[in-house]
């Protein structure tokens, strides 16, 4: 199978490694002139604890030099994604697979607009990687990945060679948990500038994200969506514990003055509320402080289509 991968941050460099492991034959398309040119000469490099590996079969082109595609894994952050698959939709074949591995909620909706002759799927990952530089992925955790149709017909069940990849036939709940998530840690551990185990151990953060997740439990509830049977707080605080020396990818956002993913996981979040007639003043609150905090460092200047760790 011919696999074309839209962004080349860690993530998408992740996954070119994982299904040329399988087999499959990869592409990965890069705007990056110089991340790009570094990647043909040194080759990709993978380090994870049990061994570091080298990849110098994998093709890397510039948009421009894309040829006709018939998978599509978009691994760019979640705000780019319309522009990025515009620059190289005149090459996705009819009934192509666009598969977005994303971050947050409603970019979705917006691709499956856009790729009607194709087949959209959606996919969350728990795994953990970032870049120590243009050509050197460090893979430091191995998660859980799930992968599911979000639009379309074709019934093709993808990934099912990649190890601790599931299909499954709900991924809107999935997306719903994932986002969920998301909104309980990531505003705050930007805004507060810490990692995310200080919500569980700090008391005024705890009581914090609490009432975030009741909000957006009322938010789901309304919805008749389910989220976690022990209640979205409880998963949140155990997230936190398990990740507790991490930097949220946020918070890592705003330290490196980039645009966040604050409109497609807290903001999506407020604009449903407001469509229900909901009041949600706490994630409002968070979603408007990290705007003013993407503003105050004159973010999103010039942001290429990369993709970092979660």
């Amino acid at each position: 199978m011919n696999w074309h991968i839209l962004g080349g941050g860690a993530i998408g460099l992740l996954w070119a490694f994982k299904l040329s492991q399988a087999g499959h034959q990869v592409t990965v398309i890069v705007r990056d002139h110089s991340a790009r040119e570094q990647l043909r000469a040194n080759g990709l490099h993978i380090i994870s604890a049990k061994a570091k590996k080298t990849l110098t079969q994998l093709r890397y082109v510039a948009p421009s030099q894309a040829e006709t595609i018939s998978h599509l894994l978009v691994t760019t952050k979640s705000y780019q994604s319309v522009a990025a698959i515009q620059q190289i939709q005149s090459c996705l074949e009819e009934g192509a697979h666009v598969v977005l591995l994303q971050n947050g909620m409603g970019q979705h909706e917006e691709v499956a607009q856009l790729c009607k002759q194709q087949t959209v799927y959606a996919v969350t990952t728990t795994d953990g990687a970032f870049k120590e530089a243009a050509a050197r992925v460090v893979w430091a955790g191995v998660g859980e990945t799930l992968i599911g149709r979000f639009s379309g017909t074709s019934d093709e069940r993808l990934f099912e060679d990649i190890p601790d990849v599931a299909v499954v036939d709900n991924i809107l709940q999935q997306l719903w948990c994932k986002v969920a998530i998301n909104a309980a840690i990531n505003p705050l551990t930007a805004l507060h500038d810490c990692r995310n185990g200080d919500l569980v151990r700090r008391a005024e953060l705890r009581q914090k994200m609490a009432a975030v997740c009741e909000e957006v439990e009322k938010i789901a509830a309304a919805l008749a969506q389910p989220l976690f049977r022990e209640g979205l707080f409880a998963r949140a605080c155990a997230v936190a514990q398990a990740t507790a020396q991490n930097y949220s990818s946020m918070h890592q956002d705003i330290h490196h003055k980039r645009q966040t993913e604050i409109e497609y996981m807290t903001g999506f979040l407020c604009r449903k509320a407001d469509d229900l007639g909901l009041e949600v003043p706490v994630n409002q609150y968070l979603y408007q402080q990290v705007k003013c905090l993407e503003s105050a460092s004159d973010v999103g200047q010039g942001v290429q289509f990369t993709r970092g760790g979660r």
